[in-house]
């Protein structure tokens, strides 16, 4: 147990440390896609850790079965409704509105 809780410290810290490099980057690349592709990675390297333990539990495939079902559901948000991300095409309209408003009054 004591890797796991190092290994989540040490993400944190890289968390920390990229979110605000990421908003000082400017909108050349979106910081969404890199900081997003970075949690990927730490996730799949969380269950490389995690997933060989199952077994032990005796009742791998309750878990196998949990965790299939909340993969569905959440492919399921995600890919049929509205709980995706923010628009940016949005977002960059009302910026470019509000750098109107203040640079016109």
């Amino acid at each position: 147990m004591l890797p796991l809780l190092n290994y989540f410290h040490l993400v944190l810290l890289l968390l920390d440390f990229f979110v605000p490099i990421m908003g000082r980057r400017g909108s050349d690349v979106n910081p969404d896609f890199i900081l997003g592709v970075l949690v990927v990675v730490v996730t799949h390297l969380v269950c490389a850790f995690m997933l060989p333990q199952v077994p032990r539990t005796g009742e791998g495939h309750k878990v196998a079965r949990w965790i299939s079902y909340v993969w569905l559901v959440a492919y399921v948000l995600v890919a049929f409704t509205q709980v995706r991300s923010f628009s940016f095409k949005r977002a960059e309209f009302i910026i470019e509105k509000l750098k109107w408003v203040n640079c016109g009054s």
